[in-house]
């Protein structure tokens, strides 16, 4: 084998094996991204609370804020799907 087809076949060897790194590095970042979810959903969930809240006002009745907040969530989503 000549110089330059071990040179070639080398480089193809790093590059395989950079590849390689880039998916492990991508489906570790993703699994990490994924057990955030859960936090970050309630984290959402609470400021659209909080925004409902200051735009409609405090829930009446004996709803607590997150009762409330579901309850205007399906009435909004009712009110555009008609």
């Amino acid at each position: 084998m000549s110089r330059s087809a071990e040179n070639a076949a080398s480089f193809m060897d790093a590059v395989i094996a950079l590849v390689g790194l880039a998916l492990v590095g991508v489906a570790a970042w993703n699994f990490y991204r994924i057990q955030s979810l859960p936090a970050e959903i309630e984290l959402n969930k609470a400021h659209l609370c909080w925004t409902m809240e200051t735009m409609f006002g405090a829930p009446d009745g004996g709803q607590t804020r997150e009762e409330a907040c579901d309850v205007l969530r399906e009435q909004i989503q009712e009110y555009w799907n008609r």
